[in-house]
């Protein structure tokens, strides 16, 4: 005798006389790894026991078989092999099969490691993690999205090391991002930064208008570049918190973006003399003078020098009158 029950994406067929719950997982919706587990022929008396919630308005219902050994379990119910979700939000027929699984269960005898690691009727390799590797993926790319949401608000985006703004960039490093009221934001805005070129994407007129009415629906978010150019943006008190994420975002771009260095200016080189190479002296000429005698002294004295015959010496002596 066959009894069978369609749920969610799966069908599921208990035969008592063949001792067994098959479970076909087919259709859009049904995970890679379950289809790949079909058909799913589960001995009754490997089922410990069955996991049964009915549909209520907060969560689609479920039927799942928890097998001795915990064979194909997964915590979430859509991706556990030996589970499927009901399919509408009235299923008259998921109770009554799972009171018919629960009684044919009473009579089987157990059956342990059915579905283990190495058996035939194990889980195919890797479908789990497939599943597992997918889910990261997303959590991966909501994280991305969450990212690209923080550099970007009202038209000012984050690049690298730059803010782009309507086809315009400005450089972040050393710029600094707050949010404050109207009459801060003016403050900000002194005729001297105004006639030197402040850029203001709200215009000065926005931030004094809002000033002038006291308009406390309005808040601006400022940024102060390092050359002390002022930018301002005009925006509704609803969006105070992705402008806060902006805010953490900008400021902490910035301070990781280092100012870039000065480009060294080439040093001009101040010619430098040849370095002089000591000649050496060339050995002295020994005169061929006359031979060794006490001569007239050559410095003009009245006295002889001593002559060696080769120099004069220190020696002198009073010149001797004929």
């Amino acid at each position: 005798m066959t009894t069978t029950h369609t749920g969610f994406s799966c069908e599921a067929t208990l035969d008592v006389d063949a001792g067994t719950v098959t479970l076909v997982h087919s259709g859009i919706a049904a995970k890679a790894h379950k289809k790949d587990a079909s058909p799913r022929v589960i001995p009754l008396g490997a089922i410990e026991s069955v996991d049964f919630a009915k549909t209520n308005i907060a969560r689609r219902g479920w039927v799942r078989f928890l097998l001795r050994g915990g064979s194909g379990y997964h915590q979430q119910v859509i991706e556990d092999v030996n589970g499927y979700l009901l399919k509408g939000m009235k299923d008259n027929t998921a109770e009554p099969f799972v009171d018919a699984v629960r009684k044919a269960m009473e009579t089987a005898t157990p059956v342990d490691g059915y579905g283990a690691a190495g058996t035939a009727d194990e889980t195919r390799p890797g479908m789990l993690e497939r599943t597992d590797n997918f889910i990261a993926k997303l959590d991966a790319k909501s994280a991305e999205l969450e990212a690209i949401k923080a550099r970007n608000f009202l038209g000012l985006s984050i690049k690298s090391d730059t803010l782009a703004y309507k086809g315009q960039t400005f450089p972040i490093a050393g710029a600094k991002a707050t949010i404050e009221s109207a009459g801060i934001a003016q403050s900000r805005m002194t005729a001297t930064r105004v006639i030197g070129g402040a850029a203001l994407f709200g215009g000065t007129g926005a931030v004094i208008g809002a000033v002038g009415r006291k308009d406390k629906s309005k808040i601006f978010l400022t940024i102060e570049l390092a050359d002390g150019t002022v930018l301002v943006e005009e925006f509704p008190v609803k969006k105070e918190g992705d402008a806060r994420r902006f805010v953490a975002q900008f400021n902490t771009t910035a301070a990781r973006t280092r100012q870039p260095a000065p480009t060294p200016q080439p040093v001009a080189q101040t010619p430098q003399p040849a370095p002089q190479v000591d000649t050496p002296a060339p050995a002295p000429v020994i005169a061929q003078g006359p031979p060794p005698g006490w001569y007239a002294d050559p410095h003009g004295t009245p006295n002889t020098r001593w002559w060696d015959g080769t120099t004069w010496t220190e020696h002198l002596q009073p010149t001797i009158q004929p």
